[in-house]
């Protein structure tokens, strides 16, 4: 069978597979990251759209490439990822759109890929030498880029070379703009010629995490009628384990919900969403919880931001003190037991 029309593969021409790959090998061969380290963001607007993606480009020995996030929310999403506020690489992908192109093992690619590789005369060897170019989407597995997707990612790679023999030039440059701006590649509209300029970065930077709609009538009346007592913990995330409904559907990560006791250590519900997106139905969870056990919590304790988002309005509805506490780790230990009880 031709490679080139596998799953997911055949939907984007051989050339453009071609161009893609070579544009890959030369940002191997060039080593932006050499110029512009992991600490720098910078931005590529894309002269058909005039969407803006924000980039980092890795170096580390055991991760190197670049991931792409586009808009104010990707913008958001590169920023809390710095700051801690995401835990890892792959919360903020499932939370948010975005494209990386990375270099791996051999194993991290598919079969179809390795031979769509082979197909068009490259050639890898070493545990940190195959090249994966992977598109993120909420609530998705990782998946391999679609045809839209693939010259945006050679743009990104094209401009981020671009932009480091800049940064060799001239070692200032990331020094030279103001606060609020970016470092961006970017096409100037008189000329029509690739130029690295300083832009505006987002004014407003939307929220990365659900705010749920709580029902205050039934809120209301659980509050009134049930007594609170005992402290509970909560912790929701994007579950571990994929979930895919049919050959052709993508792969999924549902957000997942743990609520656990915490004087009993007692695990009073696990939580699994029927779609990838849908985090209202783990706020709805809490109450059908509540009503179930007769009782609400005195205290509800969340560990990261996402949980905090969605359980400090379901805690305010109840009447629950509040707490957010990043040192929770009982909770992460007590999740993470879980996902994997459920994943066997």
């Amino acid at each position: 069978m031709n490679p080139m029309t596998a799953r997911g593969l055949g939907d984007v021409s051989p050339e453009a597979w071609r161009r893609l790959y070579e544009t890959v090998v030369a940002m191997d061969e060039a080593k932006p990251w050499q110029w512009v380290t992991v600490d720098k963001t910078f931005a590529v607007q894309l002269p058909d759209s005039g969407e803006v993606y924000y980039c980092v480009l890795m170096g580390a020995p055991e991760l190197r490439g670049v991931k792409m996030h586009p808009g104010p929310i990707g913008y958001a999403a590169l920023q809390a990822l710095r700051q801690g506020i995401l835990e890892d690489i792959e919360d903020a992908g499932f939370g948010t759109r975005s494209l990386m192109v990375y270099f791996g093992s051999r194993e991290q690619l598919d079969k179809q890929e390795r031979a769509m590789l082979r197909h068009l005369g490259f050639r890898f060897r070493g545990p940190t030498q195959w090249p994966a170019v992977r598109s993120f989407r909420e609530g998705q597995h990782p998946a391999i880029v679609s045809p839209d997707e693939v010259p945006i990612v050679i743009t990104v790679m094209e401009q981020a070379m671009a932009l480091a023999e800049d940064v060799r030039e001239n070692p200032r440059l990331f020094e030279l703009g103001g606060q609020g701006q970016v470092v961006t590649r970017m096409v100037r509209p008189d000329t029509g010629e690739w130029v690295t300029a300083w832009t505006a970065l987002p004014q407003e930077l939307p929220s990365l995490f659900y705010q749920p709609v709580i029902d205050e009538v039934r809120a209301a009346r659980l509050r009134r009628d049930l007594p609170a007592s005992s402290m509970w913990g909560v912790e929701a995330r994007y579950a571990r384990f994929c979930v895919q409904d049919g050959q052709d559907a993508p792969i999924t990560h549902p957000p997942t919900l743990l609520c656990l006791d915490l004087v009993h250590g007692i695990i009073l519900k696990y939580h699994i969403a029927e779609e990838p997106t849908d985090w209202q139905s783990l706020a709805d969870a809490m109450l059908d919880l509540v009503q179930e056990l007769g009782r609400r919590p005195k205290v509800l304790v969340v560990r990261t931001p996402r949980a905090g988002a969605l359980m400090e309005p379901v805690a305010q509805a109840l009447g629950c003190m509040f707490v957010e506490d990043p040192d929770a780790d009982v909770l992460n230990d007590a999740w993470t037991t879980m996902a994997d009880e459920v994943a066997k």
